[in-house]
């Protein structure tokens, strides 16, 4: 029997957004009710909704905002949605997807890009998880093998990913937060998931590091920022 993914839901709507924030590549996570320490940088909500690598949020049906945004600009969308509540929750199209409908007119959507289940997770009240699993919605709990699972071959992709992605970044040098690559113009992202996510390569041929990998946290003397639309004024 399929779950019933309304009545599994139900409490969080009308819960607030206490904190959002962007993980690791495109991961959003939108923390809801009072948060607890966890000992990292953010704290953990009564409950939780996250999505992983292919996601878009739109308002009046114009995309804002998606997973290939820049970093920048998905931070700064985040930042403005706390306080803001869940009005809805549900699910949509093959996958199953998840649609969540905020106050402020906000609407996200998973849209998986790949072969494979939805990235995207909810966290009940009562810690146990709701997940896509082959076309279906299951119940996880914390410690399941439902909410670990991952295929051989994505497994050995990830595990590959995070190998090269560590030897890379000992190669890069860091930025101190004013000039960071993935807002220079010369910055092209790669085409890849897991760890490669937050790589690129530098074009810029008057800098050092042209032709050569760059993390979009690094940075160069070549540095040539972009304008962003948030920092131009409407005419």
């Amino acid at each position: 029997m399929d779950l019933d993914f309304e009545s599994h839901t139900s409490r969080l709507v009308g819960m607030k957004i206490s904190e959002a924030w962007n993980g690791y590549g495109s991961g959003v996570f939108l923390e809801l009710g009072l948060l607890s320490p966890t000992g990292h940088r953010h704290g953990g909500g009564e409950a939780c909704i996250h999505f992983g690598w292919d996601w878009r949020a739109s308002i009046n049906r114009q995309v804002i905002v998606g997973s290939s945004s820049n970093r920048r600009l998905i931070a700064d969308f985040l930042d403005k949605l706390t306080g803001e509540q869940i009005d809805r929750l549900e699910l949509w199209h093959a996958g199953p997807e998840l649609r969540i409908c905020l106050s402020n007119g906000v609407v996200f959507e998973t849209l998986l890009m790949v072969t494979g289940d939805p990235e995207w997770s909810i966290r009940l009240l009562n810690t146990d998880y709701i997940v896509p699993r082959e076309g279906k919605v299951v119940l996880a709990r914390s410690d399941s093998s439902d909410l670990k699972a991952m295929s051989p071959q994505d497994a050995l992709e990830c595990d590959f990913s995070k190998g090269v992605a560590g030897r890379w970044r000992a190669r890069t040098t860091e930025s101190d937060g004013s000039r960071p690559c993935r807002q220079c113009r010369y910055f092209v992202r790669l085409d890849a998931s897991y760890y490669f996510f937050d790589y690129g390569v530098c074009a810029n041929s008057l800098s050092e590091m042209d032709g050569k990998i760059s993390r979009v946290d690094a940075t160069c003397s070549g540095f040539e920022g972009v304008a962003f639309p948030s920092e131009t004024s409407e005419s």
